[in-house]
């Protein structure tokens, strides 16, 4: 009897030890969508730093205080302070007419800035609800954050996906509740003018209970056209405070009868 429980025993213990664990970059995933939609719901401060480097040399050095606000149910932001000090005169006056334009066309403030090349804007071709079908994904280490223990998963981009993804991506997952803590995007190639290498490093941490980002930064290069092309290297760090969530109330009224 005793060889016979003990094969049990082996028997028991292997078949638990190859019970699959829970596929945590499929649910890491789901938790980083998750955390972007509430996102959206939130009105916050934005406090910019930002470091200009011209052909490797020092070149300017900004900082900026900027609001995002609840504008006819979605999310506008206006430039607050530059350098520590309120926006007065022509900025000031640029200020309002992109207030006034977002309001007529019900478009956000960066994207009108964008057109007019007064900021640097990446608009991500990535899909985040692809990332477990497009990618591969592998741990590639272990680190902690905030004093949570953290799987580093690395996420390429699988070879014949078309079209073809632009970047990769590093994701810092909370072991045991698959909270997204950080997540980094690489550009693999030129995108926006942006130069492959350029990298966004995404920081959330719980907000009253609920996860939103707290720092973006950004480690971008490109070449200027107007400039002659020189090599521009920014280093730009967001941080995120003063979170207020807000709600849209949408009134259905019923179409009125056609005259007869």
């Amino acid at each position: 009897m005793r060889p016979l429980l003990i094969a049990a025993l082996l028997f028991a213990s292997l078949a638990h030890a190859q019970t699959p664990a829970p596929d945590i970059a499929a649910d890491a995933v789901s938790h980083l969508i998750a955390t972007l939609r509430q996102q959206a719901n939130y009105t916050f401060l934005d406090t910019e730093h930002d470091l200009f480097y011209l052909d490797g040399k020092r070149n300017n050095e900004t900082a900026t205080i900027s609001e995002t606000i609840e504008l006819e149910g979605m999310a506008y932001t206006r430039k607050l302070q530059v350098n520590g000090k309120p926006l007065t005169g022509k900025a000031l006056a640029h200020e309002q007419q992109l207030y006034d334009e977002a309001i007529k066309e019900r478009r956000s403030v960066s994207d009108l800035r964008a057109k007019e090349g007064h900021t640097v804007q990446h608009n991500s071709s990535i899909s985040f609800d692809r990332l477990t079908i497009d990618y591969t994904n592998r741990v590639i280490g272990h680190e902690p954050i905030d004093g949570h223990a953290c799987v580093e998963l690395l996420f390429e981009p699988k070879p014949g996906v078309s079209p073809p993804p632009t970047q990769k991506i590093t994701l810092w997952v909370d072991v045991a509740t698959h909270d997204v803590l950080r997540f980094d995007r690489e550009l693999l190639v030129v995108e926006n003018n942006l130069l492959a290498g350029t990298v966004f490093s995404h920081r959330y941490a719980p907000v009253d209970g609920v996860f939103l980002e707290r720092q973006m930064i950004g480690d971008l290069s490109w070449n200027e056209p107007a400039l002659h092309n020189k090599r521009i290297h920014l280093i730009t760090t967001h941080t995120f405070t003063n979170y207020r969530r807000f709600r849209t109330t949408v009134t259905i009224s019923p179409t009125p009868p056609a005259p007869q």
